[in-house]
């Protein structure tokens, strides 16, 4: 059996620089699967808005592999994962089995292996910590805000992901107050909410960190977290990164390890 090449399958974005930095991302999986010999290498294939699609992709890929994991990068909440890119991929390709949660198709002689999207609050709750910790030291008397998308009609799980993500990282920055809001959709994209929760979180933090739990770089970060910040009684305490959770080298090896365990 030839190494298998790592499809990563993300959602895309209208937004160039939102897709850019899952070309990043992949190409910093590319250079770990390399590294490790795994997998030959890894690439991107978007649902929609981006290039190349999941349909060019597979086409493509075909080409030149004989197997190739896909692994899809969610770290949100939605249909996605469990609906609309299995069927991109059945538009594309020819289903032929499923075992362990692993769906399999085959197009132009080669095997495409589907596998389940890795545990996000795990990944989320390793990426914010590497990100605060390169920018701020916390003590007891901060607090945290993570900003997230948010859907209305998935808030519950989105509630889920919220807490399971502070629940990783309590251990590792005890005493630290931490809570959640919604940026996004659930906020119809104004500043609100969220500058609500920094009023909130103001009462008892001496400054209050903001750190968007997004894929990467938006309308969120650049316009809805600034006049939130700007709007609340208590911006002043706030610090803001304009960062997102991509691109991540860290992230990038972590990701392909996982797929690595499950071929």
């Amino acid at each position: 059996m030839s190494i298998p090449h790592l499809l990563i399958v993300a959602h895309g974005s209208r937004s160039k620089a939102w897709n850019n930095a899952v070309v990043e991302f992949a190409a910093q999986a590319d250079a770990a699967c390399r590294e490790t010999g795994v997998f030959s290498g890894a690439s991107a294939g978007f649902m929609e808005h981006g290039r190349p699609s999941i349909t060019g992709a597979i086409a493509s890929l075909s080409q030149s592999n004989t197997h190739v994991t896909a692994q899809p990068l969610f770290l949100s909440v939605s249909q996605h994962v469990t609906v609309d890119i299995p069927n991109e991929f059945a538009r594309a390709a020819q289903a032929f089995g499923a075992t362990n949660g692993q769906a399999q198709y085959q197009h132009n002689g080669c095997v495409f292996t589907l596998l389940p999207p890795p545990q996000a609050p795990e990944l989320l709750a390793q990426n914010a910590a590497r990100r605060i910790q390169s920018n701020i030291r916390l003590t007891s008397d901060d607090g945290v805000i993570f900003v997230y998308y948010g859907t209305k009609s998935y808030i519950a799980a989105w509630d889920a992901l919220a807490q399971a993500t502070i629940n990783e990282m309590q251990s590792q920055f005890a005493g630290v107050k931490m809570t959640w809001a919604y940026a996004g959709d659930m906020a119809g994209f104004s500043p609100d909410p969220l500058a609500k929760a920094i009023d909130e979180m103001a009462q008892h933090c001496r400054r209050v960190v903001i750190l968007p739990a997004l894929v990467a770089k938006s309308v969120i970060q650049n316009e809805v977290i600034p006049a939130a910040v700007q709007n609340a009684q208590s911006g002043k305490q706030a610090v803001y990164f304009y960062d997102a959770v991509l691109p991540d080298p860290v992230l990038a090896k972590q990701f392909s390890d996982i797929a690595a365990r499950q071929i």
